[in-house]
C-alpha cells in the first residue's frame, strides 16, 4: 500500500485503486446471533480453539493428553465432563423427547515422540474401560514441520485421514472420520531446525495453527515443555502464549498429578479448574514363553482425599514477611546519639554524645545501663555495626 497517499482526503479520485480480495468487515448491524461454543470436552475444550498442556519432563503430560484423546474418541466422560459430539435434545412429532446425549468424536493424534508407546497406551485404555468397539482415533507418526514446510501440512494430514478412514470404517458399517480434536505431542518437534524461542519461527507456528483451525474447525491440543528449572510457565517466545486460548500446567507430585488451567480467555480467574489424577498400570501383553508382562499407564481420576491433597500442594507458598527491626523507646536515644555524629565514631565519642542528651529525670546509673544494653541489642538487630578499627556507625536500615 502506498505510504505517500492521504487516505483521509475527500477527493476519491486521488486514492489508489486497491486490487486483490476485498476486506471482509463485520458491522454490528449485521452481526449474526451468537452461537454457543461447540465443545469436545464439555465446558473445557472448544472446537476452533487451541490449548497447550505443558510441564517438566516426566510430569505425565503425554499420558494425560492421550487419555483425553481416548475419552473424546470413545465418547467417555473425562473428569466428570461429557466428551465427544453433543447431540441436543429433540422432540419427535409424537411428543416423545430424545434427551441430550454425547457420541464419540473423531480424533487425530500426532505422535512426534515415542510413537510405539501410543498403541500400548490406547490398548491399556480400552482394557481399563472394557470397550468392545474400536475408538475413533487415528495416529500419525510421520514428520510435521511448521517452520520449514510452507504448506498447510497439518490440514493436509487431516484431509488424508478423513479420506482414508472411509475405507476402514465403511466395511464395518460406520461413517468415516470428521476430525474434531487434534492432539500434537510434542509442539517442540514441529519446529524442525528452528527454535521455540525465536520470534519468526513461533509466528510461523501460530499462523499454521490458525489456518488449520479455519480448515478443520477442530480443537488443537498441544503438549509442550517448560524452561529448565521453572515449571510455572511454558517454554518459548511470547508469540506462543498469544496463540493459545488455554494453557494448562501439568505437575507430578509424590502421590499423583495435577493439571491446572492457568490461562482461559472465557473463564473467570476464580472458576479456573484443576484436575487431579493418578496413573494406573495395565498389562497389555504377556509373553507366552517367559510370562514377561508389558504394561502401559492409564490416567484415572484421583480419589477425593488425594485430589484435595494434590490441590493443597499446588497452592503458592506464602513467604514469611520479615518485619523491619526498629529501636525501642529506651534504645532510640542511644541510636540517635550515634546517628547525630554523622560519621563512624569511637565508642567514647558516641557515649559522650549520648551523655550530652541525658534526660533530667533519668539517674546516672540507669543512663549508663541503658547505653550498655542498647548497644548490644541495636547490634543484634542490625541497626548498628562496628568496624575492624573499632568505630561504630548506623546501618542503612536506620
Amino acid at each position: 500500500m502506498p505510504l505517500d497517499v492521504d487516505y483521509f482526503t475527500h477527493d476519491t479520485n486521488a486514492l489508489p485503486i486497491l486490487t486483490g480480495k476485498p476486506a471482509k468487515f463485520a458491522f454490528h448491524r449485521t452481526f449474526e446471533p451468537i452461537k454457543p461454543k461447540d465443545f469436545v470436552i464439555d465446558g473445557l475444550l472448544a472446537k476452533g480453539e487451541v490449548s497447550c498442556w505443558f510441564g517438566e519432563p516426566g510430569a505425565t503430560k503425554s499420558a494425560l493428553a492421550l487419555g483425553i484423546a481416548c475419552h473424546v474418541a470413545g465418547g467417555i466422560p473425562w473428569m466428570g465432563r461429557p466428551t465427544g459430539v453433543r447431540v441436543p435434545a429433540h422432540r419427535y412429532p409424537s411428543g416423545e423427547i430424545d434427551p441430550e446425549h454425547w457420541r464419540p468424536s473423531s480424533v487425530l493424534y500426532v505422535a512426534l515422540e515415542r510413537g510405539a508407546q501410543v498403541q500400548r497406551r490406547i490398548e491399556a485404555f480400552t482394557d481399563e474401560h472394557d470397550l468392545q468397539q474400536p475408538l475413533k482415533i487415528a495416529v500419525w507418526n510421520g514428520p510435521l514441520d511448521f517452520v520449514g514446510d510452507e504448506s498447510d501440512r497439518l490440514s493436509q494430514i487431516v484431509d488424508m485421514v478423513e479420506h482414508e478412514s472411509c475405507a476402514v470404517e465403511h466395511p464395518a458399517g460406520e461413517d468415516g472420520y470428521s476430525i474434531d480434536l487434534i492432539v500434537i505431542d510434542t509442539l517442540a518437534r514441529t519446529f524442525g531446525s528452528g527454535s521455540d524461542s525465536g520470534g519468526e519461527e513461533t509466528a510461523k507456528v501460530a499462523r499454521h495453527l490458525e489456518r488449520t483451525l479455519r480448515f478443520t474447525g477442530a480443537h488443537i491440543a498441544l503438549v509442550h515443555h517448560t524452561p529448565i528449572g521453572d515449571d510455572s510457565r511454558l517454554r518459548g517466545h511470547g508469540n506462543l502464549l498469544a496463540a493459545f486460548d488455554m494453557t494448562v500446567r501439568v505437575q507430578k507430585k509424590a502421590n499423583g498429578s495435577l493439571a491446572t488451567v492457568l490461562k482461559d480467555n472465557d473463564t473467570p480467574e476464580a472458576e479456573k479448574p484443576a484436575f487431579a489424577y493418578t496413573l494406573k498400570s495395565r498389562v497389555v501383553h504377556t509373553d507366552e514363553l517367559t510370562g514377561r508382562e508389558t504394561t502401559a499407564p492409564v490416567v484415572v481420576p484421583a480419589d477425593e482425599h488425594t485430589a484435595a491433597k494434590l490441590k493443597r500442594q499446588s497452592l503458592p507458598k506464602v513467604e514469611k514477611v520479615t518485619m523491619p527491626k526498629i529501636a525501642t523507646k529506651a534504645e532510640q536515644p542511644v541510636l540517635d546519639a550515634l546517628v547525630g555524629l554523622g560519621e563512624p565514631s569511637t565508642e567514647e565519642a558516641w557515649r559522650a554524645a549520648y551523655d550530652d542528651a541525658k534526660a533530667s529525670d533519668v539517674t546516672s546509673a540507669n543512663h549508663r545501663m541503658r547505653f550498655s544494653r542498647s548497644k548490644k541489642s541495636l547490634l543484634e538487630k542490625g541497626l548498628i555495626v562496628v568496624s575492624g578499627d573499632g568505630t561504630w556507625s548506623a546501618t542503612e536500615q536506620v
